[in-house]
């Protein structure tokens, strides 16, 4: 695969799955929040997430997003929970019980637009 089929592209990945977020990259997970319809928020919050890129966000996914918005967090809020303990809190509103478990993007969003706890987890309101 070349560099121009790995860039994102506006109908399909947020990501190179680098591990590094470029400047395309951060536009379009910005645009993320600008979406007025929920479920277009979620899937894209979903695609943030999954950075393996299969489909669905393993327990180590959400682990690594939830210790990088632990970081932006406000510290009082954040001084009482760490990422394992959050990760392992979202997997339980999404009744799993197993790290080796995962969530599939329908999944996801069913489960947030259900929930108004995940709803502001993942700061989609």
């Amino acid at each position: 695969m070349g560099a121009e089929e790995s860039r994102p592209r506006a109908s399909g990945g947020l990501s190179d799955r680098d591990g590094a977020i470029d400047f395309t990259e951060f536009i379009v997970g910005i645009t993320v929040f600008r979406e007025k319809a929920l479920e277009t928020r979620l899937e894209r919050v979903f695609d943030i997430i999954d950075v393996s890129g299969d489909g669905y966000i393993s327990f180590d996914e959400m682990l690594n997003f939830m210790s990088k918005v632990l970081i932006l967090a406000d510290p009082q809020k954040r001084k009482n929970i760490d990422g394992k303990t959050l990760a392992a809190m979202v997997f339980t509103m999404f009744g799993l019980n197993n790290t080796s478990q995962k969530i599939s993007k329908r999944q996801f969003v069913e489960g947030c637009q259900n929930n108004e706890d995940l709803r502001n987890i993942f700061q989609t309101e």
